[in-house]
């Protein structure tokens, strides 16, 4: 995996985590997609919602909201 995919894939839920070098879970889990289209609709679904709150704008908003809290409390 890349730096911090791991930590945005939930087995199952958005994607599917394996160690690599593992050609026959690969193989598996290209078979449960092809037995259940409907997952590659909803575990996109699911990565669009996930990579959300790592947005620019959620960054700013997270940001914008510590500095609020560090001169609110510094007053």
């Amino acid at each position: 995996t890349g730096a911090g995919s791991s930590e945005l894939v939930i087995d199952g839920e958005n994607g599917y985590v394996f160690a690599p070098h593992q050609p026959e879970k690969l193989a598996e889990l290209m078979d449960k997609f092809i037995d259940n289209p409907h997952l590659v609709k909803e575990m996109g679904i699911n990565s669009r919602q996930k990579i959300k709150q790592y947005s620019p704008q959620a960054a700013g908003i997270f940001l914008k909201d510590a500095l609020n809290r560090c001169l609110t409390k510094n007053l």
